[in-house]
């Protein structure tokens, strides 16, 4: 039996991830930051956040690496801002959005 992750949603909660990226399948996502720089989920100037979501779930395009579970929707919870810096209670807001959002996996590396 082979396992792709379809079906499973996982929250990365990071500095957010770049939805047009080519090998990623970003399903929706949210940001704790109400600022013009840090409010978008999907603009990831550090880009720490799409190396992450492209390790859990790239997929299979014959373009680059294939995540662990490339049939996973990913979801982009930024909770650090574009300089990777962020708080615990904006961690805490990110963890409880994935909770209410019915997030299968929360990740945050």
């Amino acid at each position: 039996l082979r396992q792709t992750g379809e079906g499973v949603s996982v929250a990365v909660l990071d500095t957010g991830v770049d939805r047009s990226h080519e090998d990623l399948n970003v399903a929706g996502g949210y940001s704790v930051f109400d600022d013009s720089e840090n409010g978008d989920p999907y603009y990831d100037a550090n880009g720490h956040g799409t190396h992450v979501a492209g390790t859990v779930a790239a997929v299979n395009n014959d373009l680059g690496v294939v995540g662990v579970a490339p049939e996973a929707d990913v979801y982009a919870v930024k909770v650090l801002d574009n300089d990777g810096g962020g708080s615990y209670a904006g961690i805490a807001e990110g963890i409880e959005w994935a909770i209410q959002n019915d997030m299968d996996i929360i990740n945050m590396s």
